[in-house]
């Protein structure tokens, strides 16, 4: 794909990101050039060492175990064609089993991973259709993770080399497609050869308005081969091969069927609150919150507050279960539609997807210390969180009048609070 010279600059509505923060001091240019030079040296030293004290994967042929992979991958070093029924499970995932919408399957056939190429934008991923933005953003802001948060890195975005950004972007899609499968395995899905994008879209165009799989798999069927990896550093080298697939109009539909593999179709089905909705929804082709959460933490979970919530009998809605790398924050919460925990708000690094009704993009910091906050707010926080603990109304902010003293308790409040509140209502 080419882009016209004229065309205009990119917004955070349209696949850009926004930094804020500050920034390092900048270098000169022959000493940003020497260090740039002396770090891609040692990081080639360190590959080779670590390719060198790799142990090798058992194969068959030296009597080593074939384990099998999860449902929809493949046998483990076997490129493999992805045959009909695994297309059928993934494509119900995504898109459900009937009146499949053929500008939604459009949207998410022509949309590859795409870089800026002006000096600006060359570490941005470009967004050409509505919906893919719930795969590109958390993509992003991995990349971005990678990129900008490593030692060697000059504190400038405009310095970095097309080598480091296709370094960042490789990591980018490792880490997540990694994680998704518990760090014990991935999947990849690659195009069977170059061509089969032009069959496919072709395949597409003659659907009608609405279709079902017997109409959809057809256009998709001998297109992709899948691979199962059990070792991460032959996982990162294959993604770096892929990358030419990646950049296709198929590029974001083989990341998101190389993660729906990698953490299989029971795995996934179990993440979620409802597996009866598909993971693209209707009328847009928008990705569900439970593909962001996939890319964010490796499991689709359907919800971003942390934890799962209990709401009676043996029903539970599906949180976010531990700190992520990179964070999650939404318009939506403003309007009381939801609440982000702090898993997703107070991420490892100063990364964060932002939601809004209709688009994801990517707010940054290039300094860590944009996350560090007061003591006051850290208590309060504290106090918070154990109150939401005893809260039985849903967060609704009651707790039980018996309950009072254990919440002042163990959030550590000076003594005689309970006597000066006495037995009056308590409000918050």
């Amino acid at each position: 794909l080419t882009f016209p010279k004229d065309a205009p600059p990119l917004s955070p509505s349209h696949g850009a990101f926004l930094p804020v923060g500050r920034a390092k001091t900048m270098e000169t240019d022959g000493a940003r050039e020497e260090r740039r030079r002396q770090a891609e040296l040692r990081a080639a030293a360190a590959e080779r060492r670590m390719r060198q004290q790799a142990p090798p994967s058992p194969s068959r042929a030296e009597g080593g175990a074939d384990p099998q992979s999860k449902p929809g991958a493949a046998r483990v070093g076997t490129w493999e064609a992805m045959n009909e029924k695994v297309l059928r499970e993934v494509f119900t995932l995504l898109f459900g089993g009937s009146n499949v919408s053929k500008a939604i399957v459009t949207q998410w056939t022509s949309q590859g991973l795409l870089l800026g190429r002006d000096d600006s934008f060359k570490h941005i991923l470009l967004q050409l259709q509505g919906g893919p933005c719930g795969v590109l953003a958390p993509v992003q802001a991995f990349l971005v993770k990678h990129l900008v948060f490593k030692t060697d890195f000059g504190g400038d975005l405009r310095s970095v080399t097309s080598g480091d950004i296709t370094r960042a972007l490789k990591a980018a899609l490792c880490e997540t497609l990694w994680r998704a499968g518990d760090y014990e395995g991935g999947c990849l899905v690659r195009l069977s050869s170059p061509d089969w994008v032009a069959r496919v879209k072709a395949g597409v165009d003659l659907l009608g308005d609405t279709c079902d799989l017997d109409g959809l798999v057809p256009c998709v069927l001998g297109s992709l081969r899948i691979k199962r990896f059990s070792g991460r550093l032959d996982f990162l080298e294959a993604l770096g091969e892929a990358l030419e697939d990646l950049r296709t109009d198929l590029g974001v539909l083989l990341v998101l069927l190389s993660i729906l593999t990698t953490r299989g179709n029971e795995r996934i089905q179990g993440d979620r609150d409802d597996p009866t909705q598909p993971l693209i929804t209707t009328p847009f082709g928008h990705a569900s919150q439970e593909v962001v959460n996939l890319f964010l933490c490796g499991k689709a979970a359907t919800n971003v507050f942390d934890g799962d919530m209990e709401v009676g009998g043996d029903y539970r809605l599906r949180g976010i279960s531990s700190r992520t790398q990179v964070g999650f924050l939404t318009l939506l919460e403003s309007h009381n539609y939801l609440t982000v925990g702090s898993f997703l708000k107070e991420p490892e690094y100063p990364v964060w997807v932002l939601g809004s009704d209709s688009h994801y993009t990517v707010l940054f910091s290039l300094d860590r210390a944009a996350q560090e906050e007061p003591e006051r707010v850290r208590r309060e926080k504290g106090v918070r969180k154990v109150f939401d603990e005893f809260d039985k109304s849903g967060g609704g902010g009651f707790i039980e009048r018996g309950d009072l003293a254990a919440v002042l308790s163990k959030a550590r409040c000076a003594e005689g609070v309970l006597g000066d509140l006495g037995m009056q209502d308590v409000v918050t």
